[in-house]
């Protein structure tokens, strides 16, 4: 009974656990998706579909989940996340550049507040020197990444 097949209709209740089947008929094959779909992720892809969202032939790079044309773009409704499709390495660098440069900004900050710690208990003057520096070149860093994000 858990691997029932989907078949939706209006009012149609659906079980806690489905085996996914889709059938692409304009290109003539099948597609048998065989992760399980909770309740939950199956109601959220018919409310998509109800409401005027594409199921695509694509699937979720994380968990193979169908992917949904929403609002011109992409998303997997299990995992509930916007997804890019990549053509080429300049385009991921593009697209990659800005998630980098803020994971940058965010470890910079981290490794500051850090030596703000240690500088405060520093009692060596070379140790405070130290110190200092590391927290310049990393304020360097961080007036970097700020200028090439905009």
């Amino acid at each position: 009974m858990d691997d029932m097949p989907l078949r939706w209709r209006k009012g149609h209740r659906i079980s806690k656990h489905i085996r996914l089947n889709l059938r692409v008929t304009t290109r003539g094959w099948w597609i048998s998706v065989a992760e399980r779909a909770s309740a939950d992720d199956v109601r959220r892809m018919a409310d998509a579909l109800r409401s005027g969202g594409k199921m695509t032939t694509d699937t979720c790079p994380a968990c193979g989940s169908p992917l949904f044309q929403i609002s011109g773009e992409l998303r997997c409704l299990k995992c509930n996340k916007k997804v890019v499709k990549i053509k080429d390495d300049i385009e991921a660098a593009t697209i990659g550049t800005p998630y980098a440069l803020k994971q940058i900004d965010q470890s910079v900050i981290g490794k500051i507040e850090e030596l703000a710690d240690a500088l405060s208990k520093a009692t060596d003057i070379r140790e405070v020197k130290e110190i200092g520096e590391a927290i310049r070149s990393l304020i360097a860093i961080l007036s970097e990444s700020r200028e090439l994000q905009g």
